[in-house]
């Protein structure tokens, strides 16, 4: 079974370790990549994505099974799944780009694409697929090795459905890769709400133990709050576009009506004297 980009949401968050120089202390860099909502163009449906530059990295990295707002528009993609295709749409072009083809097999070579920049003499040959396990379903794993040049044994890239490329999953240059000295070393971590929608219970109780309960969720035209508070809050539901959709002043347990509001996901947080509580909602309709 195939396995397209993500439909509901979906994060990417890139650490890169940097060799300008080709010697210690350069710098590591992280970038954060999110879905935000849909859009048409040409008449095609499309799942346009936002990006934030979180600049030098510093300590681990974050968790990202949750929800990110905010950032610059910087692309969108549309999954072709009866082809096993995803087309890339840049933010200055009406014009879209294959950005993944996932119809391989073994010893196929990984065409020119937006996400594979390669030139003679390197490409990237499958030379192996395998599946990896994620949140209890397993996606098609492809290997790829450098072909056409002295490194044909190194330079593995793994490209996974869903995922794209694990090193870097906008694009990779081949030719970085491929070189037995590197000038990068890109590395993605990805999360996805298609993947992993149990992951809404694991963050629901981390809210259930700073003292915020929702339920039922996912909801449909109402659902209750609860706060271990009888001081006033204020309920803020914010979009995956990052637009406020509704706010309201709660107590220790108030129902709230969702019925205007459109099926997806929401962010929610509950602002109070003890500080920001925060959690999300899904809707179904």
């Amino acid at each position: 079974m195939y396995h397209p980009f993500p439909k509901t949401y979906g994060d990417w968050w890139i650490r890169t370790q940097n060799f300008h120089n080709n010697g210690p202390g350069s710098p590591t860099t992280d970038d954060l990549y999110f879905t935000t909502g849909d859009t048409v163009v040409n008449a095609l449906n499309y799942k346009k994505v936002n990006y934030i530059s979180k600049g030098y990295a510093t300590g681990p990295e974050p968790a990202i099974n949750h929800f990110f707002t905010g950032g610059i528009y910087n692309f969108a993609y549309r999954n072709d799944s009866l082809n096993k295709k995803v087309y890339i749409l840049l933010s200055d072009s009406i014009h879209e780009t294959l950005w993944y083809n996932f119809n391989l097999n073994v010893g196929d070579t990984i065409k020119n694409t937006y996400s594979c920049v390669s030139g003679a003499p390197f490409q990237l040959k499958v030379t192996s697929i395998d599946s990896v396990l994620m949140c209890g379903t397993y996606y098609k794993s492809y290997a790829c090795n450098c072909s056409g040049s002295l490194y044909e044994s190194g330079g593995t890239q793994y490209l996974v459905e869903s995922i794209g490329f694990t090193s870097s999953f906008l694009s990779i240059n081949v030719g970085n890769s491929c070189t037995l000295e590197p000038y990068q070393i890109p590395q993605t971590n990805a999360w996805s709400l298609d993947a992993c929608p149990d992951s809404l219970a694991d963050i629901n109780q981390l809210a259930a133990n700073n003292y915020l309960k929702i339920y039922p969720n996912p909801a449909q035209n109402n659902f209750t709050v609860e706060v271990s508070t009888n001081e006033k809050q204020i309920l803020n539901i914010v979009d995956v576009t990052g637009k406020l959709v509704l706010q309201q002043t709660i107590n220790s347990k108030t129902t709230i009506d969702v019925s205007n509001l459109n099926a997806g996901v929401y962010n929610l947080n509950i602002t109070g004297n003890a500080g920001v509580a925060n959690t999300h909602l899904v809707l179904v309709k």
